[in-house]
């Protein structure tokens, strides 16, 4: 049980790019591990950064940009789907290109994310981002939101309000600048893995 003082808590979803920039850079596919996204949070004594984050002077947290929340979610439902390949009994072989899966469609996520920021003109951490770029992505990400699925009420199941949140996000829409590069990704993704089980997976909707 977490002290008074230190409540760690793991983002399962809105974590730190910056931590996953380190997490891709200091990867070792050859060791046969599942990759794993580091970013912590102590609740309790660090409100808006994550612990890697906060020691460093003027280092701010940065998620993922919200009209990509539905991508992010997507990279880390994949990333879990190859679970099971990373247990003991399952050759070293097996593990190792797990890993490199996993490694590479990390680092196509960090590619892609940086493009959409290019391309919006909201590069750099908030506090620093070009003003009318900002205000702009703002108003994007606004008229976006309609095209959700509506919010669903009291009475709904809670499977299905489980299913709204995980799958109800903002994502990349088809031909904007990222689209088909992450796509792409998904597609040489989902190919190796298919090489190393059989059976269904998240397929490249998300």
């Amino acid at each position: 049980m977490a002290s008074a003082s230190k409540m760690i808590v793991r983002p399962t979803l809105f974590w730190c790019l910056p931590c996953l920039r380190l997490d891709v850079q200091h990867f070792k596919p050859e060791e046969g591990k599942m990759f794993e996204i580091s970013c912590v949070i102590d609740t309790h004594l660090i409100r808006t950064r994550c612990i890697a984050c906060a020691p460093k002077h003027g280092r701010i947290c940065e998620t993922t940009s919200e009209a990509m929340e539905g991508n992010a979610y997507g990279l880390v439902r994949n990333l879990h789907w190859l679970s099971p390949l990373f247990d003991e009994e399952q050759a070293l072989e097996t593990r190792v290109a797990a890993a490199k899966l996993q490694r590479d469609l990390c680092r196509s996520f960090l590619h892609v994310e940086s493009m959409h920021r290019d391309a919006h003109k909201i590069a750099g951490r908030r506090l620093f981002r070009n003003q009318v770029g900002a205000e702009d992505y703002k108003k994007l990400v606004a008229e976006r939101q309609p095209a959700l699925a509506p919010i669903p009420d009291e009475s709904t199941s809670p499977d299905l309000q489980t299913r709204f949140l995980a799958d109800n996000m903002l994502r990349l829409w088809i031909g904007e600048v990222g689209y088909f590069e992450w796509r792409n990704a998904l597609r040489i993704f989902n190919d190796g893995r298919k090489k190393l089980v059989r059976g269904g997976g998240p397929g490249e909707d998300y």
